[in-house]
């Protein structure tokens, strides 16, 4: 039987309450512009770095309706209604007509009771939530009883990252090339610690000299960053890598998603680096860090607010050491 339902209370289990109408219209697209003085229709800022609308609160009407003898019953199932649809737990709402997907930040706003008419017992709930409609299983998932062949791609979301050492031999670079650091380099080899901001710039080349090949990295040259006034082996810097692992994700979603990425190591761990670098067929980079805990280790749950999938396939460069990289996301539909 359709229904809705809240906090593990369905309007239809709990209540014996039958849907008569249920939401339609899709979220209003929330519009920023600018009327300039002297110039020809407005500037449009609604939309975002990747081009994608945004929107403001979903509204979702509900009517439901059930035939109920005595007034005393009518009452007491209106208090009981009226106590669950206000009440707030963690604003999941589910709507068994679109399976598998939920709304969250979900709050009734609206709990509006009819006229009691040949014992018929009405009630009209108006919910607002988050606009988007979000998959309650993450892309990857396995379970074949929910997967919807008409719109789901499946896919594995897990990229495993050889050894550090299988990227030897490095490409040589020259005095005056622009290098930006891996994202597994926490701090040059005098102990400083880097700022985030630090992955984010392009450094220059001003000496070269040679290094004894460690047996970790492979590497066997040191740079002298300019910038950073500090050496760096090679294996540390992007630029260097002449072999890297190329990754495909889709994104079934109408809507650009910032997945969470949990880093974990495999093997004996020895030639693991807590950190990975992304390269965007754009020539965007990523770099990818847990946080710092208290006793100097560092989270597998890397902090990304800026790395986004795109709607389609997303082509991309992975740079890391013996780590299985996860991409974590839940589709999202009007």
């Amino acid at each position: 039987m359709l229904e809705i339902l809240k906090d593990n209370v369905g309007t239809f289990r709990n209540f014996g309450l039958r849907m008569t109408s249920k939401p339609s219209d899709a979220p209003q697209v929330k519009r920023s512009t600018v009327s300039p003085l002297r110039a020809q229709g407005v500037l449009d800022f609604s939309r975002g770095a990747y081009n994608e609308p945004f929107f403001g609160e979903r509204t979702l009407p509900y009517s439901f309706s059930r035939v109920i003898d005595r007034y005393e019953e009518r009452e007491q199932l209106a208090h009981e209604i009226r106590q669950w649809a206000y009440g707030y737990t963690d604003g999941q709402l589910f709507d068994t007509t679109t399976p598998n997907y939920y709304f969250k930040n979900a709050s009734c706003i609206g709990c509006e009771f009819g006229e009691l008419k040949d014992k018929l017992f009405t009630v009209k709930l108006t919910f607002v939530a988050y606009p988007r409609k979000i998959h309650l299983y993450a892309e990857g998932h396995d379970l074949w009883d929910v997967f919807d062949f008409d719109n789901d791609v499946w896919q594995d979301n897990v990229v495993r990252l050889p050894p550090i050492i299988e990227r030897a031999p490095y490409k040589e670079l020259a005095i005056g090339d622009k290098v930006i650091l891996a994202g597994w380099v926490f701090r040059t080899l005098g102990g400083t610690d880097f700022s985030s901001q630090t992955y984010d710039e392009f450094y220059t080349i001003k000496e070269i000299r040679p290094y004894a090949s460690d047996p970790y990295t492979g590497s066997e040259r040191e740079y002298y960053l300019d910038e950073l006034q500090a050496w760096f082996r090679e294996a540390w810097l992007i630029q260097a890598h002449d072999k890297m692992l190329e990754v495909e994700l889709i994104n079934t979603s109408s809507f650009p998603v910032i997945p969470q990425i949990m880093l974990n190591s495999h093997g004996d761990g020895s030639q693991s680096y807590g950190g990975i670098t992304l390269e965007t067929d754009t020539g965007a980079f990523y770099a990818m860090r847990g946080a710092l805990m208290a006793n100097g280790r560092r989270t597998n749950d890397v902090y990304n607010t800026s790395f986004a999938l795109l709607p389609g396939v997303n082509k991309f460069k992975l740079y890391g050491s013996q780590l299985d990289v996860s991409f974590i996301w839940h589709k999202e539909v009007i």
